[in-house]
């Protein structure tokens, strides 16, 4: 559309449509988990303050980490510390947007236990729950999503699934299950979001943004638990105790 514009002209539109760019990653498991319309509304509410309308983009955990390190992307939608660690060019917006643990699922009571043998499943890009494997020794398989998950239980190719208990919350509903049972197994983990540092300026107000959408209670209403989303659709999640939490 820019063939009959002077060249100068060309070169300042693309700057201009480049400048305005602002893409956020987003675990790819996001998409099932929580789905990704409400992933966007979230970070567009973020964002809304100063004037930034972000674009979402759902990769692989390593690829989209590395992109933001890289500065190929501006933002991570959201991570706990520790899966951050190693990513020098990523800065903290200080104020979670949310807060969540490891847990273990399962159908049949005496299932939701860490089992070094029993194949428990976990969703493929959970750092946390990939270094809680590590960490206890765990036999743990590897499936894409919380859909392939639910499946594996129901038809008894697995015995349990470790994950965070922000996931599922469509999926659970659909899941022909009338109750599941889960046991935690971490302590609560803080969840934030980062900026690639050339974005440093804009820490201070989407501090503020996020303080607001909090108080406001837009973000909890967003990423509400499993346990919260399954009494909307009369699934009864029982909590097990009497498990060690990890730090």
């Amino acid at each position: 559309m820019f063939q009959h514009l002077p060249l100068a002209l060309v070169i300042f539109l693309c700057t201009s449509v480049n400048a305005q760019t602002y893409t956020i990653n987003a675990s790819e498991a996001l998409s099932y988990q929580l789905g990704k319309e409400k992933v966007i509304y979230a970070m567009k509410a973020i964002y809304a303050p100063v004037s930034i309308t972000p674009q979402l983009v759902f990769l692989p955990t390593k690829r989209g980490l590395k992109q933001v390190n890289e500065g190929i992307l501006d933002a991570e939608a959201g991570r706990v510390d520790k899966a951050v660690t190693q990513y020098e060019n990523l800065l903290k917006i200080p104020t979670p947007i949310t807060k969540m643990r490891l847990s273990i699922y399962c159908l049949n009571k005496q299932d939701c236990k860490t089992n070094s043998q029993a194949g428990i499943l976990v969703i493929q890009g959970g750092i946390m729950a990939a270094r809680l494997c590590n960490k206890l020794n765990l036999n743990c398989n590897r499936v894409m999503n919380d859909v392939s998950a639910f499946k594996a239980l129901q038809k008894g190719h697995a015995p349990a699934l470790i994950t965070n208990d922000r996931f599922a919350l469509g999926t659970l509903c659909k899941s022909g299950l009338s109750q599941i049972y889960t046991k935690p197994l971490t302590q609560i983990y803080s969840i934030y979001h980062y900026v690639n540092k050339k974005h440093a300026e804009l820490i201070p107000k989407l501090t503020q943004s996020i303080d607001y959408l909090i108080e406001s209670k837009v973000l909890p209403g967003t990423f509400r638990s499993l346990s919260d989303a399954a009494k909307h659709c009369n699934i009864k999640v029982i909590t097990l105790t009497n498990q060690a939490l990890e730090g």
